[in-house]
């Protein structure tokens, strides 16, 4: 029985070494498609509702459309664990001052950055994945000098905590990803009039984006988000004339279209 396999064990190892070469292959494609690796540039608009709150004075403002120019990076060394980052650099919007026809400019800049921790529910490239990550985010508000201030430059920053799913709907053609967040900003600024002394920060969102490959490496992201941020102060600040123990609530929605390249 072993000697009519002799001469053919010569074609055996040369047909074994392209298979083996195709299997690694198709191991690298499968791991590329679970990682799903890239980073990404593009344009947003954004909408919002900015409120300010005291004891007798109530000033709302609307934004109707905010331009911004987005960029970011997804980088997964591994299937478990991966980094972020993302920047929103506005590029400056009029607002209506309220009860008047006067309007002055507002922009708005936005970054993001941390680690995410995820759980594929199988083995395969079409295999949904649980995600958690943990970051930090920032928000850079900037107005024109109003008399008395209503709106006002503020820097805010602090920890976040998101969580979510990813679905490859279609693989690496299209694939969706879905995440909640909740932040404590830990740093409120405002300058150059204030609302008193910041007692407490809270803010929370959700994102749903969508990332369907064209040729190659490349993929065309599409976003929604929603975010809010609210401020509690106590105590007399000088915000819109000495104004005591104020809120304000914000309120933002976002749709940005982006080129991807995934690696």
């Amino acid at each position: 029985m072993r000697a009519p396999l002799a001469p053919l064990l010569p074609l055996i190892v040369l047909c074994a070494a392209p298979c083996a070469a195709h299997a690694a292959l198709s191991a690298d494609a499968l791991q590329q498609v679970r990682t799903r690796s890239g980073a990404w540039a593009g344009l947003e608009l954004l909408t919002g509702h900015l409120a300010v709150e005291a004891a007798a004075t109530r000033v709302e403002a609307g934004i109707t459309a905010l331009p911004t120019v987005a960029f970011g990076l997804d980088h997964w060394p591994t299937d478990a664990l991966g980094l972020y980052a993302g920047a929103a650099i506005g590029l400056g919007a009029a607002i209506a001052v309220p009860d008047s026809d006067q309007t002055f400019q507002f922009n708005l800049h936005q970054f993001e950055g941390g680690a995410r921790g995820r759980y594929f529910f199988g083995d395969g490239p079409d295999a949904p994945a649980l995600l958690v990550g943990l970051g930090l985010r920032g928000w850079r508000q900037t107005t024109q000098v109003q008399r008395p201030a209503l709106l006002v430059d503020r820097t805010v920053a602090g920890p976040e905590l998101t969580a979510g799913l990813a679905w490859p709907a279609l693989g690496d053609r299209l694939w969706l990803r879905g995440t909640l967040r909740g932040h404590l900003p830990f740093f409120v600024r405002e300058t150059p009039t204030d609302s008193g002394d910041p007692q407490s920060s809270f803010g929370y969102g959700a994102r749903l984006e969508a990332v369907s490959r064209l040729v190659g490496q490349w993929s065309v992201q599409a976003r929604l988000d929603a975010a809010f941020l609210g401020h509690d102060f106590r105590g007399e600040g000088t915000r819109a004339s000495g104004v005591t123990d104020a809120r304000t609530r914000d309120r933002f929605v976002t749709v940005g279209l982006f080129a991807r390249y995934g690696y």
